[in-house]
């Protein structure tokens, strides 16, 4: 069986050879490294290097030091000792990357195994910067998201930029629920879920980007068009029941939302109601959010299809953009915070998710 050293992983004062498989046709890659870093990360390594080496065919001596082959993956067992050399540098992973999900499972699978804390703490918090748990992490990353959704409207050449559908420049939903579920990563749960459920599943992540055979055009287009893609097929029954659960949740909210709503705005305080006008500023709101959301699909608004969340973004712009009086645009903007607050709060009850 062929072997090479890695390039940079291969210290010529290392005690001891880690060797895992490079890639299918069993070559394997060799990282001489030391005990002593093994053993002070790691209380597995520390079990296992207490016994010693025997220089035998299963210990073979290589360089002069013995060899010990892992049954793990070359790409991961590098990306685990580069965080353990080299603690300062950053993780090779980018921000907001649409496959990081899927890119960290071997490496935090391996940390799991030799019991490596602070490269799995490490990646962790890593992934969990790319979900939202709170509500002002959310703003900003919705910001971000209408940034790039605007310049793909004016910038992009068949659906891309750089190389890049806008699917491709925001986390992807499926991986990312399948990693927090595997390794207990559960605070990213519930925006992750919610994003899934703004996601056709027809919207299949390899299918629509024709990785293992042609594209529905309509499939395509939609992607081309701003559309969002998801791996569904990371998903289990356990995900999926939690996920319809959720969305009928989320319609129920949505459709209850907007009359809750209308009824914090005042009628006795409002300033067009005491001038004598014969709508308050109440009537108006709902007036132009009535006609926002008609969608003239069997006379159905079109927010039964928009998560609460959404539907309050929209109100708090619409507050902003009617003339209704201070009193009641100051009551409305009230309202709309502590409702998000309060559906924020709720998200992982409608997903039925167990938080740690």
């Amino acid at each position: 069986m062929s072997s090479a050293p890695h390039p940079q992983l291969y210290f010529a004062d290392g005690d001891i050879i880690l060797s895992a498989a490079l890639d299918a046709t069993g070559v394997q890659q060799n990282f001489r490294v030391h005990k002593f870093m093994l053993s002070h990360n790691s209380t597995v390594f520390s079990d296992i290097l207490s016994i010693p080496l025997t220089g035998s065919d299963a210990d073979p001596i290589v360089d002069g030091v013995p060899l010990m082959a892992l049954q793990d993956d070359a790409a991961d067992l590098e990306c685990l000792l580069n965080m353990l050399y080299n603690p300062a540098t950053a993780l090779p992973y980018e921000r907001l990357h649409s496959n990081t999900a899927v890119q960290v499972m071997g490496a935090l699978r391996m940390a799991r195994k030799y019991q490596i804390d602070t490269v799995f703490d490490r990646i962790v918090k890593h992934i969990e910067r790319d979900w939202p748990t709170t509500l002002d992490q959310l703003t900003l990353l919705d910001l971000e998201m209408t940034f790039w959704r605007d310049r793909y409207v004016i910038d992009a050449k068949e659906g891309k930029i750089n190389g890049l559908y806008f699917d491709d420049r925001f986390p992807e939903p499926g991986s990312a629920i399948r990693l927090a579920k595997d390794f207990g990563i559960t605070s990213i749960l519930p925006y992750a879920f919610l994003c899934l459920a703004q996601i056709d599943p027809a919207m299949e992540w390899d299918a629509v980007r024709g990785t293992h055979g042609p594209v529905d055009e309509k499939l395509r287009q939609k992607l081309m068009n701003r559309g969002r893609s998801a791996r569904w097929d990371l998903l289990d029954r356990e995900d999926l029941r939690c996920l319809l659960i959720g969305m009928r949740q989320l319609r129920d909210q949505s459709s209850t939302l907007l009359v809750n709503l209308y009824g914090k705005i005042p009628i006795i305080e409002c300033a067009n109601h005491r001038d004598g006008p014969s709508r308050t500023c109440r009537e108006d709101l709902r007036l132009a959010m009535q006609q926002r959301f008609e969608s003239g699909v069997g006379g159905q608004p079109s927010f039964i299809n928009s998560h609460p969340l959404q539907l309050l973004d929209l109100v708090e712009k619409h507050v902003g953009d009617c003339k209704m009086c201070q009193v009641c645009k100051q009551a409305a903007r009230l309202a709309v915070h502590r409702s998000r607050a309060k559906t924020w709060e709720k998200l992982s009850s409608a997903f039925m998710l167990k938080q740690e």
